[in-house]
């Protein structure tokens, strides 16, 4: 497979171990728009922008509260966010994202019975 051989594998890694965090991110980003149908194994190849799509879910499933107030009532909730398009831009002013990815899966959520 030679359309990631510019960021991926360990010729790569020590090419781009030099830059700063965010122009590695800005060149795997780049790399992977070059892929067809690029997979999760395609993200796993590049560190740094697995390590962003990571904080952004993070930061995502962070703001997930574990109750609610409904009518005077406290509600409790646990949350799995199944699928989450997710588009990244590098400035406010940027049209086109840095990354857009779909995501599956994810973690619980919210309110831990029993806790």
């Amino acid at each position: 497979m030679s359309r990631a051989k510019g960021i991926s594998g360990k010729a790569a890694s020590v090419h781009t171990s030099a830059l700063d965090v965010h122009e590695r991110i800005r060149l795997e980003a780049e790399s992977l728009r070059t892929c067809e149908g690029a997979n999760y194994s395609e993200i796993d190849e590049r560190p740094a922008l697995r390590a962003l799509l990571q904080s952004a879910t993070d930061r995502i499933e962070g703001t997930i509260s574990a109750s609610f107030e409904h009518h005077g009532r406290v509600y409790f909730m646990a949350v799995r966010l199944a699928w989450v398009e997710l588009g990244i831009h590098a400035t406010p002013d940027d049209a086109t994202p840095l990354v857009h990815v779909f995501t599956e899966g994810g973690r619980w959520r919210g309110h831990r019975p029993g806790q």
